[in-house]
Parts: C-alpha cells; sequence; structure tokens
C-alpha cells in the first residue's frame, strides 16, 4: 500500500501493531507500551523506523534475558507487518527500548526536552497501559534544553560532514527549529510538513540562518548554567544512549555466539558502542564524578576484560550485562544527584 495520508497510514500500522503485542505477549509483564518518533507524532515516511518502549511491572529487576525474549517478540510482531503493508526493512532499524520503571524515570529525568515534554504536547503516544509520568525542575529543563540544543547543531554538523544527505541534516533541523519555536517563542509546531512551510517562507531555505538562530539561543540559555551542571547532563545524556545501545548489543548477542565474538572483539555492531568505547565512558564518568564514587567501576573494567577473552563463557552473557546495568544506572543517579543539588545552593 502507498502512504498515502500518513497520519491514517500510521494510525493503521500502529492499531495492527497494538493487536499483535496483545495477542502475542503476557501484558501482565509491563505497564505501559508507548511509541516515540515519526509514529507518534503520525507522520512515519516510507523509511522511518518504529521507536518503541516497553515499560516493565518491576521496578528494579529485567533480566537479559526477560529483555531478549520481548525483544525478540517485537521483532517477530514488526516482520509481521513489513510484509503485511510492505515497509521498508528500516521499520525494525532499532530494537524496542525495554525498561523497567525506574529506568524510564531515569530516561525521561535526563532527557526532559527529547521525551517527558514532547510527550506531554503529544508527540508520543502510550497504546496500551498508563502513562510513566516525571517531573522536572525549571533548571533541569533550561540545563538539558543547552545541551540538547548544542547536541542538535553538532549532529547537523557531523551528518554534513559525513554527506549523510540532506534527509538526514533536516532530521536534526526539524528538532532545533520545533524546539526553538517551542521553549523561545511559546508556539508549539511538531509535524515536519508544517516546519518545511517555516523553513521555506522565514528561512527561505537558509538553514544557516536558522543554526545562527539556535547558536545565539544556546548562548543565551547557558549565562547563568555553571559549567559543572553542563558537562553534568551531557554525561547523564551519554550514559543513557550508551545503556540502550549496549543493552540491544547484548540482547543480538543472547544465543549467537558468531554475532558475539564480531560485536566484542570489534569487528561489527548493529546499534553502536563496542566494548571498547565503553572504557572511554568509564574514563569519561570517572573524570567528571570522581573516581572513588562509584565502587562498581573496579568491577565493570573488570568484567569488560573478561568479555574479550578467547575463552568467555557465552552463558556469563547475563551476569556481564546485570554488572554493565548496575554501573551505568548507579553513575546516571550520581550524575544527576549531583546535578540537582548544585540547584539547592
Amino acid at each position: 500500500m502507498g502512504l498515502g495520508d500518513k497520519e491514517t497510514h500510521s494510525k493503521l500500522i500502529i492499531d495492527s501493531y497494538k493487536r499483535l503485542v496483545e495477542k502475542e505477549c503476557d501484558l501482565t509483564k509491563f505497564d505501559e507500551v508507548r511509541i516515540l518518533g515519526s509514529y507518534g507524532r503520525g507522520e512515519p515516511t516510507s523509511t522511518s523506523d518504529l521507536d518503541v518502549w516497553f515499560i516493565l511491572t518491576s521496578q528494579n529487576n529485567k533480566p537479559l534475558d526477560v529483555s531478549a525474549v520481548l525483544s525478540n517478540k517485537d521483532l517477530k510482531i514488526r516482520r509481521q507487518l513489513i510484509k503485511q503493508y510492505k515497509l521498508r526493512s528500516t521499520f525494525i532499524d532499532n530494537r524496542a527500548t525495554i525498561l523497567t520503571g525506574e529506568e524510564a524515570k531515569l530516561y525521561n529525568k535526563a532527557f526532559p526536552v527529547r521525551l517527558g515534554i514532547p510527550y506531554d504536547r503529544g508527540e508520543q503516544r502510550t497504546i496500551i497501559g498508563n502513562p510513566n509520568t516525571t517531573t522536572y525542575s525549571c533548571e533541569e529543563v533550561k540545563t538539558d534544553l543547552a545541551v540538547s540544543i548544542n547536541e542538535f547543531i553538532e549532529n547537523w554538523e557531523t551528518a554534513i560532514i559525513n554527506k549523510a544527505g540532506l534527509k538526514k541534516e533536516k532530521k536534526w533541523l526539524y528538532i532545533l527549529c520545533r524546539d526553538l519555536l517551542f521553549f523561545r517563542d511559546g508556539i508549539q509546531v511538531s509535524l515536519h510538513k508544517d516546519l518545511d512551510k517555516i523553513f521555506a517562507n522565514y528561512y527561505r531555505g537558509n538553514f544557516n540562518l536558522l543554526v545562527k538562530e539556535g547558536r545565539d539561543f544556546y548562548r543565551e540559555l547557558v549565562q547563568n548554567i555553571p559549567a559543572k551542571n553542563m558537562s553534568l547532563r551531557k554525561l547523564s545524556h551519554s550514559l543513557m544512549w550508551t545503556y540502550e545501545k549496549v543493552e540491544w548489543e547484548l540482547i543480538e548477542s543472547f544465543g549467537d555466539i558468531d554475532y558475539f565474538n564480531n560485536w566484542r572483539f570489534g569487528k561489527y555492531r548493529l546499534y553502536g558502542f563496542f566494548p571498547f568505547e565503553l572504557e572511554m565512558l568509564i574514563e569519561k564518568v570517572t573524570n567528571i564524578l570522581g573516581s572513588g564514587n562509584l565502587k562498581d567501576t573496579d568491577v565493570f573494567v573488570e568484567e569488560l576484560v573478561e568479555l574479550r577473552q578467547l575463552n568467555y563463557d557465552l552463558k556469563n552473557l547475563p551476569h556481564t550485562y546485570k554488572i554493565f546495568q548496575n554501573w551505568v544506572l548507579s553513575a546516571l543517579r550520581l550524575s544527576l544527584e549531583n546535578e540537582k543539588n548544585s540547584y539547592a545552593k
């Protein structure tokens, strides 16, 4: 079927996805299924992937085998929809994000500008269960907005350097323009078709003008934000991105020794972050949070060494995942707590 009206097409796909989740999955295991990204906004393109959150009923327990079973069921459902609606393979570019209740709150807390506030604006939607909501202080939102604006511009510049194409470049310009309008001007414009009109009529296709406005707004925001808080917020972003993508890699590796060996030795990855890149994250965390503030760091470093030993047993992967999970979430809690405490001073 052709895309036709994007909103109608999106609703059809998501309704089918919801029915299949209700049929294939044990609904007692999770509190919420949330749709984000272009399907959340109701305007997917022919190359859109499906961004999904499963929020488990458990607040703090998520074994690797539980995540793997649910993630693979989600992939099976998406493949059915690809066949049924003749969707492109990009529909399964990423796996579902599977979170405990606590992880969902931490994720929202780390990204209010990209997650919590867009949900409140109706740019994401809960299709099963009840929304997992989080509250933020004005200081948290302001710091996150400054860091996010800078990241959007950096990602746009990277897309140009890598010659990723106009579509990739515009992905970051859409987000930048949407947040400038909302946070700076108090105007909500969510759909890309409406942002395209602004690009054409106001910016006259001059994307550098939009980026200049973004940089000006960034400079205005950071005037009263301590540099330490900016570093802590950037770290929180890095921790949560890494956590999500490494979990996908571990799920992909679970039961597939060939994929696992290619990933752990830095030869091939589907989602991002090889084990050696985690060592760079550890160094970054240590520099910002202090070497003595995370008791599990040495354990995590030793586990990464073990992971790359030729005699590593794949059966130990759930244990490795648990160590990785504990370390990242401890670092994230500490980063967010340090930032919060600085506002009270």
